[in-house]
């Protein structure tokens, strides 16, 4: 239950100040970072803004004009295609839709944690999503981590709303209809979708889970029946899976970075890899290169088990790391800093919050957080990956800080009818 005073027009009050928050740290760090889109308009490190290219100028989904891929999920480079005609991308279209996602993204946490109950500490979980330096530094990249953000705590939000007992089931649809968006987006988004089922089914919300996950589904369907038409198989997410796991699980990654003595790949040891690879994939399709990569990644954890529990624990460091790897100015530091408090507050307060994660709707945030880190233990895996589940933490930490508030209250409130009574 909130608190009788925290009135909706407050929770309104709040996600827009969040919103307006977030605008304001994202917009600053597009502007002050050197290697952000607006000073580097040409930095495509995931090749969204040239498949947007060829979309908008040949009408077809592809790397290469005239050739079909599957290899980057759709909704990200749908969303910056606007902006793509040219080979150098209007970056202030682009810029806009990060402000957009960033500030809608704290905005939204806001009406989830009210949504939760945590009352006024709704507004402390915005303000850790405004300010949090991960998704400010992924918004001056043009890269999707900042737009799924803001489909994914979207589709956690109506989720919560549409499982409520007599809540309108449209809120369900809305969110299938995320979920299944976001899953077009970063696939692991799906992952998450189907471990909620768990605590769906120990909290009775099986019926509210299947509708939501039905509609995602039906979402991504015309994407599957478009690589079915184009790549002769219908796949649901990307065909970058494969190599995707073949970069966290590989012979060259552990001796070099895992079991080595470097923080990251190094450059001349990653290329010599990647000629591998188009040697040894020459001449095949897209999706055969896919199949070959998950069998090359395969084939080595099952062959070398200690080692790749090896890579699979530096893959979890790296996912819970409070040091950006490569960072050593005062950016690095700063971020450091703000997440060593950050995790030191999850585990002084946040876990106070502990008994609620059992239950629905609680069952959201526990199943996030541990099918994110399963994922990513096992493929490539780095601090920026977590970026999505900042929204998540936030409202863990505001969740164990209303119940500390709460918990004080009450022995306030008993302490001073016992005085009353004497």
């Amino acid at each position: 239950m909130s608190s009788p005073s925290f009135t909706i027009s407050g929770t309104w009050i709040g996600a827009l100040l969040a919103t307006l928050l977030a605008v304001l740290v994202s917009g600053t760090a597009m502007v002050i970072l050197p290697d952000s889109f607006l000073h580097q308009p040409s930095d495509d490190p995931d090749a969204y803004v040239l498949i947007a290219h060829q979309l908008r100028n040949t009408g077809t989904y592809s790397r290469k004009a005239g050739i079909p891929t599957a290899y980057r999920p759709p909704g990200y480079t749908l969303a910056i295609a606007p902006w793509c005609k040219d080979e150098r991308p209007n970056v202030r279209g682009i810029a806009f839709l990060h402000l957009f996602s960033a500030g809608l993204t704290a905005g939204l946490t806001v009406l989830w944690g009210a949504s939760l109950g945590l009352g006024r500490w709704a507004w402390f979980a915005g303000l850790l999503a405004a300010i949090d330096p991960l998704l400010a530094r992924q918004s001056t990249l043009i890269m999707s981590e900042s737009f799924f953000t803001l489909l994914f705590i979207g589709a956690i939000y109506l989720l919560t709303l549409g499982s409520e007992v007599g809540r309108s089931k449209w809120w369900l649809f809305l969110s299938g209809v995320l979920w299944g968006l976001a899953a077009l987006t970063r696939p692991v988004a799906i992952i998450v979708l189907a471990s909620i089922s768990l605590g769906a089914f120990f909290s009775g919300k099986t019926k509210a889970w299947f509708l939501t996950a039905l509609i995602a589904l039906l979402t991504m369907l015309p994407w599957a029946i478009r690589n079915q038409s184009a790549l002769g198989r219908p796949i649901f997410t990307t065909t970058h899976g494969g190599y995707t796991l073949w970069l966290g699980q590989n012979p060259v990654f552990y001796r070099e970075v895992a079991a080595g003595r470097n923080s990251t790949w190094p450059k001349e040891s990653f290329d010599d890899w990647t000629a591998n690879n188009l040697a040894s994939t020459k001449g095949m399709s897209e999706i055969e290169q896919d199949a070959y990569f998950s069998r090359e990644a395969m084939t080595w954890m099952t062959d070398h088990p200690g080692h790749a529990a090896h890579s699979i624990l530096f893959h979890l460091r790296s996912l819970w790391s409070i040091s950006p790897r490569g960072e050593t100015n005062g950016f690095g530091v700063a971020v450091t800093i703000y997440y060593f408090m950050l995790l030191l507050g999850v585990v002084i307060v946040g876990l106070r919050y502990l008994p609620r994660l059992f239950c629905w709707p609680g069952w959201i945030i526990t199943f996030a957080m541990l099918s994110f880190t399963a994922v990513h233990a096992i493929y490539w895996s780095d601090m920026r990956m977590r970026a999505p589940l900042v929204p998540v933490l936030a409202v863990l930490i505001a969740g164990g800080c209303s119940t500390f508030a709460r918990r004080k209250t009450r022995e306030i409130k008993l302490a001073d009818d016992t005085l009353l009574d004497d």
